[in-house]
C-alpha cells in the first residue's frame, strides 16, 4: 500500500491522475492538495512513501516549488508532474531531488505505475548506499582510532613500499610528523614472506 500526497492545484488534472493511478493497479492512498504551504504542513503531520509534485502552484512556482518539497520531506520520494516539455527542467529537477519527472500529456496507468515502483526502488536502493557508506565510515573511524592507540610502530605500504598509513608510535621511530611521510617511500629494507 502506498500513501502519495499530490500537490495539484487543477482539479481536472488531479482527477486525471487519481484516474491512472486506478488504472495502474498499484494500492494506493492518495491526499490531495492544493498549495505548497499545504502540503509542506501535511508532509510534517504525517508519513507518505511518495510525493507527486506539481511545480505549478497558486503560491510557488518551478524549481523553488521542489526545492521547499524537497526540504520538508523526511524518506518521501518525489516524482515531478509537469506540463511543460522542458528538458533542461526535468535536468534541474532531478538535480534538486526528484526521483522521477513526468509530463502530464504523457501520463497513462502504465507510466505512473512504472515510474512509482522504479522510483521507490531507486530510493530504497540509495538509502541502502548511504547506510553502508555510514557503516564503513564508522568502521573506518574505530579502525583509525585502534590503531593510534597501539604502542607498537604501525605502518601499511604499497607494492613500492609507498607509506599510505601510520600510527603516532610509528612517527616517532621514524622522527617525523606521520602526516609528512605518507606518501613517501619507506627508508628501511622490506623483507617479503614467499
Amino acid at each position: 500500500h502506498i500513501k502519495i500526497l499530490l500537490f495539484e492545484d487543477n482539479s481536472a488534472d488531479a482527477d486525471l491522475v487519481s484516474e491512472y493511478l486506478e488504472l495502474s493497479n498499484l494500492s494506493v492512498d492518495i491526499l490531495l492538495v492544493k498549495r505548497l504551504a499545504d502540503g509542506v504542513k501535511a508532509l510534517s503531520g504525517q508519513a507518505f512513501d511518495l510525493v507527486l509534485l506539481d511545480l505549478s502552484l497558486p503560491d510557488s512556482s518551478g524549481i523553488a516549488t521542489l526545492k521547499s518539497v524537497a526540504a520538508a520531506v523526511r524518506d518521501e520520494v518525489i516524482i515531478v508532474l509537469t506540463g511543460a516539455d522542458d528538458e533542461e527542467l526535468s535536468l534541474e529537477a532531478l538535480q534538486a531531488g526528484a526521483q522521477d519527472y513526468l509530463f502530464k500529456d504523457r501520463l497513462s496507468g502504465e507510466v505512473l505505475r512504472r515510474s512509482i515502483r522504479y522510483a521507490l526502488e531507486r530510493a530504497t536502493l540509495l538509502n541502502r548506499v548511504e547506510a553502508h557508506a555510514r557503516e564503513v565510515q564508522h568502521s573506518a573511524a574505530l579502525l583509525r582510532r585502534i590503531f593510534d592507540a597501539n604502542t607498537d610502530a604501525m605502518l601499511i605500504l604499497t607494492q613500492e613500499y609507498e607509506i599510505k598509513f601510520l600510527n603516532p608510535a610509528a612517527g616517532e621511530l621514524l622522527e617525523a610528523a606521520p602526516d609528512s611521510l605518507v606518501g613517501e617511500t619507506f627508508p628501511f629494507e622490506v623483507e617479503r614472506d614467499a
